[in-house]
């Protein structure tokens, strides 16, 4: 994946995603955002959730499902507890 903004560029791979750790993360994460409100309709959920389809390997998504129920966790739950994790990990 690469993201290219004149004169910033975020490459994923072997850079281990430093990039993403850096205050790019925020800014990122706002344009995800605002196209996502641009794309939904008003829901009247107090906070509307998306899905997210990801292709894996099944060992993995077993791996993954046994992980959020050890944890007791849901899946999104288990993606944001991950994010918080490696994004601090520095």
């Amino acid at each position: 994946m690469k993201i290219n903004d004149k004169s910033k560029s975020i490459t994923t791979g072997s850079k281990r995603y430093k990039a993403v750790r850096s205050k790019t993360q925020g800014q990122l994460t706002e344009l995800e955002r605002q196209e996502l409100e641009r794309r939904r309709s008003k829901s009247k959920a107090t906070e509307p959730t998306v899905q997210m389809s990801i292709r894996m390997g099944e060992e993995e998504y077993l791996r993954f499902r046994a992980l959020c129920k050890s944890e007791h966790r849901t899946n999104g739950e288990m993606v944001e507890h991950l994010m918080k994790a490696f994004l601090a990990e520095g």
